[in-house]
């Protein structure tokens, strides 16, 4: 339409248009179930596959591929990792899913995998990426005790008085770091002394020791003072984790006093007043037959 000196113009054309069916799909709502995977557990992986074209999309697969690894190691497929869908109408979505389950010395970490979407008439296929972390649990145990007294550095009998240092050896033969690690001492007051540890992070396959100073009450009984070893530290998700241990601390009746070293003692005293006596009397002796 448009105007000209005779007025108002309106011309008519006729235009063909070709409307052409597009194949087209997109992967979305991607999902893991449980949202956090140990190692030797199953986890799902899923997706929804939506046809956003007017064609209908026409054997339609779903692929699963690593990308972190160049096989699916360290982790056991259990479904296939094509999935066939069929046929899906347009604007129409369906569920695929996977199921993985990382081997039990898989290492904690991020792993991540392709999803690739395809259908017979689609130009391009569709992907997205999925990843979840497999984690790891610490394992602190107390994998050895030791006491060294100070005084008798080759005795493993504790008497009272004594002073001694005991140590608590720790291991973590988990998969993950055990971190803030600390070891108190739990113990009646028959013995005393340091009763608290940090020893900081274990990392795996590590170890560490606390160290406590303590010492025999002169008044403590004799026989078994028990107490409990308490580790505390915290784990892969920060929750706290507790380990106790129980441990005896045996008092023993110190001996009475050897009456050797007194009797070595009065045998050198009576030796040292014969040579003093001998000789008193010799002076005496050589004064008399001056005198003369």
């Amino acid at each position: 339409t448009y105007n000209n000196s005779l007025g108002i113009v309106t011309d008519y054309f006729d235009v063909n248009l070709v409307v052409n069916e597009c194949f087209d799909l997109d992967l979305k709502d991607l999902a893991y179930s449980p949202a956090k995977v140990y190692a030797g557990q199953n986890i799902v992986v899923s997706a929804n596959v939506e046809n956003i074209c007017s064609g209908v999309a026409r054997n339609v697969s779903v692929e699963l591929a690593p990308v972190t690894n160049s096989s699916f190691d360290p982790f056991i497929l259990l479904s296939s990792n094509v999935v066939e869908l069929g046929n899906i109408l347009p604007g129409q979505s369906e569920n695929v899913s996977f199921v993985l389950q990382p081997i039990s010395s898989a290492a904690p970490g991020i792993y991540v995998f392709d999803l690739e979407g395809d259908c017979l008439d689609c130009g391009d296929a569709t992907s997205d990426k999925a990843s979840f972390e497999v984690l790891g649990v610490p394992w602190i145990i107390v994998s050895g005790t030791d006491f060294s007294i100070a005084a008798r550095k080759d005795s493993k009998e504790l008497m009272h008085g004594d002073a001694f240092s005991f140590s608590v050896q720790l291991d973590n033969i988990g998969e993950e770091k055990a971190k803030a690690v600390k070891v108190r001492l739990l113990v009646d007051g028959g013995v005393v002394g340091s009763k608290e540890s940090f020893i900081g992070n274990i990392d795996p396959d590590d170890s560490g020791s606390a160290i406590f100073d303590l010492v025999v009450n002169h008044d403590a009984e004799l026989g078994d003072h028990n107490a409990v070893i308490v580790v505390e530290y915290i784990d892969e998700v920060n929750a706290e984790k507790t380990v106790q241990e129980d441990y005896s601390f045996f008092v023993n009746q110190r001996p009475a006093e050897s009456p050797i070293f007194l009797i070595l003692l009065l045998i050198v005293l009576l030796v040292v007043l014969y040579f003093v006596l001998k000789l008193v009397f010799r002076q005496l002796s050589l004064r008399k037959a001056n005198l003369k």
